[in-house]
Protein backbone atom coordinates (compact mmCIF):
# COMPACT_ATOMS: atom_id res chain seq x y z
CA UNK A 1 0.00 0.00 0.00
CA UNK A 2 1.37 3.39 -1.15
CA UNK A 3 0.25 6.37 0.10
CA UNK A 4 0.53 9.79 -1.84
CA UNK A 5 3.28 12.39 -0.30
CA UNK A 6 1.47 15.29 0.87
CA UNK A 7 2.01 18.97 -0.22
CA UNK A 8 5.52 18.91 2.29
CA UNK A 9 7.13 16.42 0.74
CA UNK A 10 6.67 17.97 -3.05
CA UNK A 11 6.13 21.85 -2.54
CA UNK A 12 8.82 23.13 0.20
CA UNK A 13 7.79 26.36 2.58
CA UNK A 14 10.33 28.46 0.84
CA UNK A 15 9.15 27.55 -2.65
CA UNK A 16 5.89 28.76 -1.56
CA UNK A 17 7.53 31.73 -0.04
CA UNK A 18 9.24 31.89 -3.39
CA UNK A 19 6.17 31.52 -5.66
CA UNK A 20 3.82 34.04 -3.58
CA UNK A 21 6.59 36.79 -3.59
CA UNK A 22 6.68 36.80 -7.20
CA UNK A 23 2.89 36.22 -7.66
CA UNK A 24 2.52 39.05 -5.66
CA UNK A 25 4.66 41.43 -7.33
CA UNK A 26 3.49 40.53 -10.66
CA UNK A 27 -0.24 41.17 -9.08
CA UNK A 28 0.74 45.07 -7.79
CA UNK A 29 2.38 45.52 -11.73
CA UNK A 30 -1.17 44.07 -12.37
CA UNK A 31 -2.95 47.06 -10.69
CA UNK A 32 -0.63 49.74 -11.34
CA UNK A 33 -1.22 48.81 -15.14
CA UNK A 34 -4.79 48.90 -14.13
CA UNK A 35 -4.45 52.40 -12.72
CA UNK A 36 -2.79 53.86 -15.24
CA UNK A 37 -5.53 52.39 -17.92
CA UNK A 38 -8.32 53.91 -15.64
CA UNK A 39 -6.77 57.78 -15.17
CA UNK A 40 -8.10 60.03 -17.82
CA UNK A 41 -6.12 60.82 -21.24
CA UNK A 42 -5.10 59.88 -24.14
CA UNK A 43 -3.71 56.75 -23.53
CA UNK A 44 -6.89 55.37 -21.67
CA UNK A 45 -9.19 52.52 -23.01
CA UNK A 46 -12.27 54.17 -23.39
CA UNK A 47 -14.75 50.69 -21.99
CA UNK A 48 -13.29 49.17 -19.41
CA UNK A 49 -15.73 46.24 -18.04
CA UNK A 50 -15.70 47.69 -15.07
CA UNK A 51 -14.92 50.90 -13.54
CA UNK A 52 -11.21 51.59 -11.90
CA UNK A 53 -12.51 51.96 -8.49
CA UNK A 54 -13.84 48.27 -8.76
CA UNK A 55 -10.99 46.65 -10.76
CA UNK A 56 -8.65 48.29 -8.00
CA UNK A 57 -10.77 46.48 -4.87
CA UNK A 58 -10.59 43.51 -6.21
CA UNK A 59 -6.57 43.26 -7.23
CA UNK A 60 -5.89 44.89 -3.61
CA UNK A 61 -8.35 41.74 -2.10
CA UNK A 62 -6.32 39.09 -4.62
CA UNK A 63 -3.00 40.84 -3.48
CA UNK A 64 -4.19 40.58 0.22
CA UNK A 65 -5.16 36.87 0.01
CA UNK A 66 -1.52 36.35 -1.50
CA UNK A 67 -0.17 38.16 1.18
CA UNK A 68 -1.56 36.19 3.91
CA UNK A 69 -0.34 32.85 2.08
CA UNK A 70 2.71 34.52 2.22
CA UNK A 71 3.32 35.54 5.75
CA UNK A 72 2.35 32.32 6.49
CA UNK A 73 4.94 30.55 4.21
CA UNK A 74 7.21 33.15 6.06
CA UNK A 75 5.91 32.29 9.61
CA UNK A 76 6.81 28.58 8.62
CA UNK A 77 10.32 29.60 7.54
CA UNK A 78 11.19 32.09 10.02
CA UNK A 79 9.72 31.49 13.30
CA UNK A 80 10.31 28.09 14.36
CA UNK A 81 12.95 29.50 15.50
CA UNK A 82 13.48 32.79 14.94
CA UNK A 83 17.13 33.58 13.00
CA UNK A 84 19.56 34.17 15.51
CA UNK A 85 22.45 35.55 13.65
CA UNK A 86 22.08 39.27 12.38
CA UNK A 87 22.53 38.99 9.08
CA UNK A 88 19.99 35.75 9.05
CA UNK A 89 17.50 38.65 11.04
CA UNK A 90 18.01 41.44 8.45
CA UNK A 91 17.09 39.08 5.60
CA UNK A 92 14.05 37.74 7.53
CA UNK A 93 12.64 41.15 8.56
CA UNK A 94 13.63 42.42 4.69
CA UNK A 95 10.92 39.67 3.47
CA UNK A 96 8.26 40.48 5.96
CA UNK A 97 8.12 43.97 5.00
CA UNK A 98 8.29 42.98 1.11
CA UNK A 99 5.30 40.88 1.67
CA UNK A 100 3.57 43.50 4.10
CA UNK A 101 4.00 46.64 1.82
CA UNK A 102 3.12 45.78 -1.37
CA UNK A 103 -0.71 44.87 -0.21
CA UNK A 104 -0.60 47.74 1.75
CA UNK A 105 1.02 50.35 -1.15
CA UNK A 106 -1.86 48.65 -3.39
CA UNK A 107 -4.78 49.65 -1.45
CA UNK A 108 -3.11 53.24 -1.29
CA UNK A 109 -2.92 52.91 -4.86
CA UNK A 110 -6.34 52.15 -5.18
CA UNK A 111 -7.88 54.54 -3.18
CA UNK A 112 -6.88 57.37 -5.88
CA UNK A 113 -8.74 55.33 -8.21
CA UNK A 114 -11.97 56.09 -6.52
CA UNK A 115 -13.64 58.70 -8.65
CA UNK A 116 -15.04 62.44 -7.76
CA UNK A 117 -18.86 62.18 -7.05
Amino acid sequence: MTTDPGIGDQFTFANALATLLTTESLLFAALALAANLSTPGGRRIRDLPVSGEALGAASVAVLALVAVGAVTAWGNIFLSPFPGRLDEIVICVSLLVAIVAQPVLATLLALGLRTRR
